[in-house]
């Protein structure tokens, strides 16, 4: 991901995924897409060391918490960092 709409959320996305808030490119699966008509989202999370589903605290957003834009452009499959499905719930890459 090279383009972002501000430069407060390019900065939610260049961090380490374990400190703070992280800005993530999640694909869903077939199971999911069900419930959501979308194939990819977008979370904002906070910070994790390792592969724990549930645990990790996560809304999905549409819009910039900045600057308000519409975050569909990020909804891409060159930016998918991570893919979720019933049985494991979020698989973090």
């Amino acid at each position: 991901m090279n383009t972002f709409c501000c430069n407060k959320l390019k900065f939610l996305n260049s961090g380490d995924k374990e400190m703070g808030l992280n800005l993530r490119v999640v694909k869903l699966s077939k199971e999911y897409k069900v419930l959501d008509s979308q194939s990819i989202v977008i979370y904002l999370t906070e910070g994790y060391h390792e592969k724990i589903g549930n645990c990790i605290k996560k809304i999905q957003i549409e819009f910039c918490p900045f600057c308000g834009v519409n975050l569909d452009y990020l909804k891409k499959e060159e930016n998918i960092q991570d893919y979720m499905d019933f049985e494991n719930n979020l698989n973090w890459l």
